[in-house]
């Protein structure tokens, strides 16, 4: 299945697309250097929920639990492409401290 959106196109596996009922989708491009789509659903007690479609395909909800696509592309979301790796210590800090520094 093919989802077109004006970032890409995402692609899903048939059986998955029941995933995209409950939420409302959106593709996020870094300056160019990668992409990827996230689902979100409505705000909560002022806060929105959401989620990475790679990681919902999965059911994935462990956060030391990473995935990573084959083809390096963000937004092919087939179960074929998505490769799952336990994240390390020092990739964990690294993440935090680049999150940290943009603020």
């Amino acid at each position: 299945m093919v989802i077109h959106h004006k970032l890409g196109d995402i692609e899903l596996d048939d059986g998955d697309a029941g995933i995209l009922d409950a939420w409302k989708f959106l593709t996020v491009q870094n300056q160019g250097q990668w992409q990827y789509a996230i689902l979100y659903g409505d705000k909560l007690n002022g806060v929105r929920k959401s989620k990475y479609l790679a990681r919902a395909v999965l059911g994935l909800t462990d956060p030391n639990v990473e995935v990573r696509y084959r083809d390096g592309s963000g937004l092919n979301c087939h179960r074929s492409n998505l490769v799952t790796e336990k994240r390390s210590w020092k990739t964990r800090k690294k993440a935090k401290h680049a999150i940290s520094s943009m603020v």
